[in-house]
């Protein structure tokens, strides 16, 4: 032992603390993750379609 304490996060401690900082950089997508629940699921469908058809555009590319 080093004598430092080593610390294990669980993957479900890690994914938030990675997604609080996407989304404290990013205020529209913490915007849709808080209205992700009450929206339609039509309109949930055409948000992921999006993201689909952005996704195989080749002249288009997510951040």
């Amino acid at each position: 032992m080093t004598g430092e304490s080593e610390v294990t996060e669980s993957p479900d401690a890690v994914l938030a603390l990675r997604l609080a900082q996407i989304v404290k950089n990013d205020p529209h997508l913490a915007e849709l993750i808080d209205a992700w629940p009450t929206l339609a699921d039509a309109v949930k469908a055409s948000i992921l379609a999006m993201i689909e058809a952005a996704k195989g555009d080749k002249g288009t590319s997510l951040p």
